[in-house]
Formats: C-alpha cells, structure tokens, sequence
C-alpha cells in the first residue's frame, strides 16, 4: 500500500516537474508526434501524388505535341505535294499555250492560197497572161508574158498593181527578168510578146480583226472563220 502510493506520488512529482519545466506530457507528446506523422505522410502522399499527376500530363501533353508535330509534318507534305503537282500542271499548261500561240502565229503567217489567188486576178492588166504562180514561203514567183503594143508598160503595170495588194509587201515587188520571146521555129526574136518574172514579197500578218476583213474581202471564209476561231480561244491579240 506505502509503495503504490510512493508510485502514484512518484508519477505526480514527475508530472509536477514537467509542469514546472513546461514539458509536454508524454502522453499528448506522443499523441502530437502521431499526429504530425500522419500529417506528414499525408503531405508526403499529396506531394509525391501531385508529383505524379504532374509527370502525367506533362507526358500526355508531349504526346499530344508529337501527335500535333506529326499531323502539321503530314499536312506540309500534302501541301508541298500538291504544290508540285500544280506547278507541274502549270508549266505543261504554259508550255501548251506556248506552243498553241506558235501555231496560231504560223497558221496566220501561212497565207491562204486561193486569197492570194483572188487578189492575183483582180490585178493582172489586159494584154498580160500568167503562165505560172508559185507561192513560196515568204514571196510569190509570179511567170508570165506581155503582148504588145507596150508590152512592158504592161509589165510595169503590173508591177504598181501588185504594190497596191493587201497581201503583198509594196517595197518587195521586183522586176527578175523580162525578154522578149522568139518565134518559134526561128532564131530571131519575136516582136509581138515579151516573157517576164516577178517577186512579190508577202507583208507580215495583220491583226486578226484587219486579216480577217481583208480575206473575207477576196473570199477566203474558210480561213476567216480559222482566225475567228483562234481569236476567240484568247491566241491572236
């Protein structure tokens, strides 16, 4: 009985003292040691938890990224594709118009036969028969004879008329040759004809619109209705 009370006074001192010394009880000290390591570990799983979450959307982020990378990348090369593939388009496009409007050019530089014709017979003076007309690529070889009475005045007649074409260049009409043809069956010349050559040098195409009233003019249709076809597809001005 003496003991358990020396104990329990023993127990109170001690409890005095740590009064006196402001010691925190044992009891609520390893109560609050308890509950600071709870919270600690609490802390410690919200951090490391948070931690975690942050590592996970930083990596789904880094893969939307290369997933957003990997789109633009495809996309680029869709467009730089498409890119070539109009580029090639074009260049075909413009060397096809290129090459229209070369043939355009050549089918209107190419002078329409019974045109040149036409004009031709319209101009020839009385007294003058052509024996032969050929058209070159630039000119015309015209051969024929002049009878007399002034048979190169008639020639030289001639001459002015096929200055005043249309067709032809007025400054490219040139008197080759001229000689009076012999008699047949006899060495001496004839009186009555002389033979003769003239070049005429075709002009240089008109516009479309005077080229075509011009040919319309000596009924070349066929060729008018070309150049309004080339006209209206954008190949002549």
């Amino acid at each position: 009985m003496s003991a358990q009370l020396d104990l329990a006074a023993g127990v109170d001192l001690l409890r005095e003292r740590r009064r006196e010394l402001g010691l925190p009880d044992p009891q609520e000290l390893r109560a609050s040691q308890r509950s600071q390591l709870v919270r600690g570990c609490g802390w410690a799983l919200l951090l490391v938890g948070g931690v975690a979450l942050v590592g996970v959307l930083l990596t789904m982020r880094a893969q939307s990224v290369l997933a957003s990378l990997d789109r633009e990348a495809l996309v680029e090369a869709k467009v730089a594709e498409l890119e070539q593939a109009l580029n090639g388009r074009r260049q075909s496009l413009e060397k096809l118009g290129s090459a229209n409007r070369t043939l355009a050019n050549a089918l209107v530089a190419n002078r329409s036969g019974s045109a040149l014709m036409r004009d031709l017979q319209l101009r020839v003076p009385q007294g003058v028969r052509l024996r032969e007309v050929k058209i070159l690529t630039d000119s015309l070889e015209i051969k024929g004879e002049a009878r007399d009475p002034l048979s190169f005045g008639r020639i030289n007649a001639l001459q002015l008329q096929l200055a005043r074409s249309p067709l032809l260049d007025p400054q490219g009409v040139v008197l080759s040759q001229a000689e009076r043809i012999r008699s047949e069956g006899s060495q001496a010349m004839g009186s009555n004809q002389v033979g003769f050559m003239v070049t005429a040098r075709l002009r240089p195409p008109l516009a479309a619109g005077q080229e075509a009233l011009i040919l319309q003019q000596l009924g070349a249709d066929g060729m008018v209705r070309r150049l309004q076809m080339l006209k209206g597809e954008g190949l002549l001005p």
